[in-house]
C-alpha cells in the first residue's frame, strides 16, 4: 500500500488559504471514492502559515496515477494554481498499521 503525503503552501494573504481549503474540501470526497483509494485526508499545518497536506492511502502506484489523472484532481490543480507557492510530494509504503489505513 502506498501512503502519499502531498504538502502545499498557499499564499499568505489569507484569501489564498481559504481558497485552497475550499478546493481541498471539494477534492477529498471524490478522491476517497476512487477505486484503490482507502483514505484521503486534508490536514492543516499548525506551524506553517498557509501550510496544508493531503495524506492519501492507495493500493498501488496505478491507483495513485489514476487519481492524478482524474477530472476532480485536474480541476483542483487548476483552481489552486494561483494560490500555491510551494508543493512537495513524498511517497511511502505502509510498513505497519494496527488499525489499517
Amino acid at each position: 500500500m502506498l501512503v502519499v503525503i502531498s504538502k502545499y503552501t498557499a499564499t499568505l494573504d489569507g484569501a489564498g488559504a481559504v481558497k485552497f481549503a475550499v478546493a481541498s474540501d471539494t477534492l477529498a470526497p471524490p478522491s476517497a471514492q476512487e477505486p484503490g483509494c482507502h483514505r484521503f485526508d486534508v490536514c492543516k499545518d499548525p506551524n506553517v502559515r498557509g501550510g496544508f497536506a493531503h495524506v492519501q492511502y492507495y493500493d498501488d502506484q496505478a491507483a495513485f496515477d489514476a487519481h492524478k489523472n482524474s477530472g476532480h484532481f485536474k480541476t483542483f490543480t487548476q483552481t489552486v494554481a494561483d494560490v500555491v507557492t510551494a508543493r512537495s510530494e513524498e511517497v511511502f509504503t505502509l510498513a505497519f498499521s494496527p488499525t489499517g489505513p
